[in-house]
């Protein structure tokens, strides 16, 4: 995320709609911190929508694998260079069988939340997930600069953007973006 916003900050045109970054701890068990994001801060009410990122693995594109209201997908395909999903992973989500769980069900208003959204995952590597291998080290070059903060988040937001005129949150469960 401070890749992101390292990008935003640089962009020589910044979004005329705000950007929040969400940085926040706890994503695992029953995900505390996006449930008090939005059960507790005055913020909340000023997201209109949110992009959930994970890492189930250290590289990768980012695949959407959850989202809420169809124009989140359709405007991440039109503005993504290499959209890439797996609607199947929303009906193995919904069904209960991953007993791990995200920040979008606490974002996502087919949940808790009240917000429409999508949640995007690196999954390349994965074998190591919550392993010792699961390092720091293992996160392929470049991997942050190209999927996340170059062509496939950055046009996901700018899609997002001109939308409504509500702030655009970026969430670190793994991490968030709301717009």
């Amino acid at each position: 995320m401070l890749e992101l916003a390292s990008n935003f900050v640089a962009s020589t045109k910044l979004p005329t709609t705000p950007v929040m970054f969400l940085f926040s701890g706890a994503e695992e068990p029953l995900c505390q911190s996006a449930a008090a994001f939005m059960s507790s801060s005055p913020w909340a009410k000023r997201v209109g929508v949110f992009i959930n990122l994970e890492s189930i693995g250290p590289g990768g594109s980012p695949i959407v694998f959850q989202h809420a209201g169809a124009w989140t997908i359709k405007a991440f395909a039109e503005r993504a260079p290499h959209p890439r999903g797996v609607i199947a992973a929303q009906d193995i989500f919904d069904a209960g069988l991953v007993l791990g769980d995200t920040d979008y069900r606490q974002l996502s208003y087919r949940h808790r939340g009240g917000l429409p959204g999508i949640d995007m995952a690196y999954l390349l590597g994965g074998a190591a997930y919550h392993t010792d291998r699961d390092i720091l080290s293992a996160i392929r070059p470049g991997v942050l600069q190209v999927s996340c903060c170059g062509s496939c988040i950055i046009s996901r937001v700018k899609a997002q953007l001109g939308n409504h005129g509500r702030a655009y949150v970026i969430h670190e469960g793994q991490a968030h973006l709301t717009a």
